[in-house]
């Protein structure tokens, strides 16, 4: 069994526009020092990261106070969203239909059936280089929308509208033969994104 905790990264600040490099906002850097109080007594032997920088940031604290390297795979990025504004009347319908539609996909962008292949194709060889181990995780919202989907086939909409704005979230995954054998929260933090991004839960209560 390997033991998983999987850390959505904090609060960013994408005013700059959408892209990897985005950092995290200034409330998000002290958030981030929450994940590595939260986690930092938990046996933590390795620290792995999406190898975008709001993710990396955010378990940056954590790994320097435990002297460990963040290992990066970039697989674990974020959901390319490409071109959808042509397509849909706002980005909180996108990801709806993304999440309901695993095929659905945005010009240029990825579908979540691709994003799931990417993600648990990193996170099945993760697990088996850290069998036994207990390890953490810097992931993204729809990153890890599709582990949870893979994990817990039921994951839908509803599902996701509870994660949507935690930021940190910290999930615990006990993993044992690509099998969720226990699972818990250790930490949710509810922020929102700047006000330039939508707000998701007005716009999915009147769907």
């Amino acid at each position: 069994m390997t033991r998983v905790y999987f850390v959505r990264h904090a609060q960013p600040d994408p005013s700059g526009g959408f892209n990897p490099e985005f950092p995290l906002t200034e409330q998000g850097a002290r958030d981030a020092l929450l994940v590595r109080d939260i986690l930092i007594d938990k046996g933590l032997d390795a620290v792995w990261s999406s190898s975008y920088l709001r993710a990396v940031q955010t378990v940056a604290p954590l790994a320097d106070a435990l002297g460990l390297e963040i290992h990066k795979d970039f697989r674990l990025h974020e959901r390319t969203a490409g071109n959808w504004k042509g397509s849909y009347p706002d980005y909180a319908s996108f990801i709806a239909e993304q999440i309901v539609d695993y095929s659905s996909k945005a010009e240029g962008g990825e579908s979540m059936e691709e994003v799931s292949e990417r993600c648990v194709g990193a996170m099945s060889e993760i697990l088996a280089e850290n069998d036994g181990r207990t390890i953490a995780v810097g992931i993204h919202g729809m990153a890890l929308a599709s582990l949870l989907k893979h994990w817990f086939p039921g994951f839908g909409l509803r599902d996701f509208e509870q994660i949507v704005d935690l930021m940190p979230l910290v999930l615990r995954l006990d993993i044992e033969n690509d099998t969720c054998a226990d699972y818990g929260i250790e930490l949710a933090v509810r922020r929102a994104y700047p006000d330039s991004y939508l707000q998701f839960r007005d716009v999915w209560s009147r769907k």
